[in-house]
């Protein structure tokens, strides 16, 4: 990588449009950026089009790099879009508004109490019944690109973000080099702007280092509960059943009032003690941490209670049970 800022510079990536393929690069201080940000604001006539909008990407690329994650060398800046909608079963691709969405308030006050800087606003289809925003948070040093998904786990244990998982598009937030559209809207509507004050998110590197061994970690075969978590679910009636990972179970239990331990890095992913939801059916009704939520790269999650009495439970009864799904799945 190139030479890296010092601890109070922030480099980024703006772009004209989101069809531009060469990036400027920018380089600044906090304060400056979120000025940048606030004056590149845009509202637009009957006719409005968001992909005229200029989009902002976290992304520092070398001179003369072209957009992607080929020629990106790191990142600076975590962009979270809240877009409050989850999969859908029976469509492929397909998702729904979730029923009780994640509000600007909470997140902000996730923010607020984790004592990092963040600036955040609506998007394009923002509006009060169904929330949309995009919260933008600085890292004091840049991430590398082999770094980045472990970076993203600790971004979101640190931020403590982890209640609102399912409002979030992770697979936007995981690709380091996603570009962002700058606040705009059609004429007539609002934009709700947030300045977070705070200090830039510090992710000490060898934390860092660590965690993302652990998540580039492969060695041995698929755990035995990955495999059922896997094999349950494809194994369903209903061939649309749909698949979530470790931290999307994790969420919903949160949402539903169970708790939740610490991650502890497992078998190349990572695992989470949890109290079980069907605890009154233990011996004695013990409401212990016996059940685990495991989380697999590239693969579903899994739950598995150590309860002999609940050895058949899975994923699957969560997901069934909180997320949504119908019973005759």
């Amino acid at each position: 990588m190139s030479a890296l800022p010092g601890p109070v510079e922030i480099r980024c990536s703006f772009f004209p449009r989101m069809t531009s393929t060469r990036p400027d690069a920018w380089q600044g201080g906090w304060s400056d950026l979120v000025l940048y940000i606030e004056n590149a604001t845009r509202y637009f006539g009957q006719k409005a089009r968001k992909v005229d909008l200029p989009a902002i990407s976290g992304a520092i690329y070398a001179e003369g790099g072209h957009r992607g994650l080929k020629d990106a060398e790191g990142s600076q800046l975590f962009l979270f879009d809240f877009d409050n909608v989850t999969k859908a079963p029976g469509v492929s691709g397909t998702k729904t508004p979730l029923g009780t969405p994640i509000s600007v308030c909470e997140v902000a006050g996730a923010l607020t109490e984790s004592g990092s800087a963040a600036y955040l606003y609506s998007t394009w289809n923002h509006c009060q019944n169904h929330p949309k925003f995009r919260v933008i948070v600085p890292v004091r040093s840049p991430v590398c690109k082999g770094q980045w998904k472990a970076a993203v786990r600790m971004a979101i244990s640190t931020l403590g973000l982890e209640p609102f998982l399912l409002a979030l598009d992770r697979p936007v937030l995981e690709n380091m080099a996603a570009l962002a559209f700058l606040p705009g809207a059609p004429a007539g509507h609002s934009i709700l702007r947030m300045n977070i004050p705070g200090r830039l998110l510090d992710l000490p590197a060898e934390q860092l280092r660590e965690a993302s061994q652990a998540t580039e970690s492969r060695n041995g075969p698929t755990p035995r509960w990955i495999l059922t978590a896997r094999n349950y679910i494809q194994g369903l009636p209903s061939s649309n059943a749909p698949s979530y990972r470790g931290e999307e179970l994790l969420a919903l239990l949160r949402k539903s009032g169970f708790k939740v331990g610490v991650p502890q890095a497992w078998g190349g992913g990572w695992k989470w003690r949890v109290h079980c939801p069907w605890a009154s059916e233990h011996t004695s009704g013990v409401d212990d941490d016996g059940a685990v939520v495991f989380d697999n790269p590239g693969g579903p999650g899994a739950f598995h209670c150590s309860h002999s009495s609940h050895d058949h439970l899975s994923a699957w009864d969560l997901i069934r049970e909180f997320g949504g799904v119908s019973h005759d799945c």
